[in-house]
């Protein structure tokens, strides 16, 4: 029976960590869905994000995510290199993923321009089997739990992996649209020797567009308001969050994003996940953010999900031509 156990757990575990980790301000770092915006304006931007999620269920996950991009204006390229770590606090699994991007700028008629971009990565899944009790540790006769194990399942706690990932962006001054496909190659994630466990691809849809308030309202001159949608699906789960950021001209900010399952998976799903509510402030190069996950699935005692991120982009390290907004700020 006790076997019977652990195997429904691995099995729902391998399940779950099969999926990538998701951040909340993905309009902060959008570098997180898509390599393309590593060269969306001409600047060398570095970010860091952390999320922290459900740790008053004794299952914390905490994801962090860092970036550095440039941009080469003599050959319309930018170069970035990101890091992406997700942890689980009770089952001790780890995944760890570094990726080199590179995306190509092409100018279309009315400011309008194209960036088509690729990634190429190498990742690592850790389950930490050495911490699980297996069957045959337990010795009920003696009264005594073994510490090793004749199990297979021990002969392999880690599964490494090459990934190639793309993307694209249409965008002007005030609107974006944008694709990512990461896992292209289908890799094995499989802990075992002879199985193939194929990390299913993700795929996000994103847009959002920027309005100067300062059109409508006098009291908002130099705010902006912006609008933003991100679809995402990986295998049988998907995701739409929608919502709004005011940016004030003291460099305030703050909105709220509705994050939905659009499609049910039994009787019981709800269409509403959450309400992120998000604030922070822009000062010279640097912004931050910070969103609170509230959850409205009806899954109680969470503690719901912090997210911090940050953002210092400057003009690029290589002279490039034009500037970024903010930095003309």
């Amino acid at each position: 029976m006790k076997k019977i156990i652990l195997g429904f757990v691995f099995f729902v575990g391998l399940k779950s960590f099969a999926q990538d980790p998701v951040f909340t301000q993905f309009f902060n770092v959008p570098e997180t869905l898509n390599p393309s915006f590593i060269a969306v304006d001409g600047s060398t931007k570095v970010d860091v994000a952390h999320r922290t999620q459900w740790s008053g269920l004794n299952y914390n996950l905490s994801s962090q995510f860092a970036n550095f991009s440039t941009y080469v204006d003599n050959i319309n390229s930018g170069f970035g290199v990101s890091l992406l770590n997700l942890t689980e606090t009770h089952t001790k699994y780890r995944f760890i993923q570094a990726n080199i991007n590179y995306a190509y700028r092409v100018e279309l008629a009315d400011d309008w321009v194209f960036i088509p971009s690729l990634a190429v990565g190498f990742g690592n899944k850790d389950f930490s089997f050495d911490s699980l009790l297996l069957e045959d540790q337990i010795d009920i006769p003696n009264g005594i739990i073994n510490t090793s194990s004749i199990d297979p399942i021990l002969l392999n706690t880690t599964a490494n992996f090459f990934d190639f990932s793309v993307g694209g962006l249409i965008t002007n001054d005030r609107f974006w649209f944008g694709f990512g496909a990461r896992h292209l190659n289908a890799p094995n994630i499989s802990f075992e020797f002879d199985r193939n466990e194929a990390l299913d691809m993700f795929i996000s849809v994103h847009a959002g567009y920027n309005y100067e308030l300062d059109n409508l309202f006098y009291l908002w001159d130099e705010s902006q308001l912006r609008i933003m949608l991100n679809l995402m699906n990986q295998g049988t789960y998907k995701r739409l969050d929608f919502g709004a950021e005011i940016e004030t001209s003291t460099g305030f900010t703050i909105g709220a994003l509705i994050a939905t399952s659009p499609v049910k998976y039994h009787e019981q799903s709800r269409t509403l996940n959450s309400l992120n509510l998000i604030t922070g402030f822009v000062w010279d190069n640097i912004k931050v953010g910070y969103s609170y996950d509230l959850n409205l699935s009806g899954l109680m005692g969470t503690n719901g999900v912090h997210e911090l991120t940050i953002s210092y982009t400057f003009k690029s390290i290589f002279n490039s031509s034009f500037g970024c907004w903010r930095c003309q700020r």
